[in-house]
């Protein structure tokens, strides 16, 4: 298996706390795949969003391109 980190990179974390008032943050920041969430209440429901810009090798050989003129 490929590591997120080895194709991505720039990551960006979008964090939401569900049912409660409470504060989330990444505690952890990503490393070898998995990161950490910590929030100021116990057992709270946390919706999570990563996201990243792709650096992997086929990207980097092939990259997008802006439509050109016509």
């Amino acid at each position: 298996m490929t590591s997120f980190e080895a194709i991505n990179s720039a990551f960006r974390y979008l964090l939401t706390v569900i049912g409660v008032f409470a504060q989330a943050i990444i505690s952890k920041k990503i490393e070898n795949n998995p990161f950490e969430i910590s929030s100021s209440e116990p057992n709270v429901e946390v919706s999570w969003q990563v996201s990243a810009r792709r650096s992997d090798t086929y990207l980097l050989d092939h990259p997008f391109r802006d439509e050109a003129d016509k």
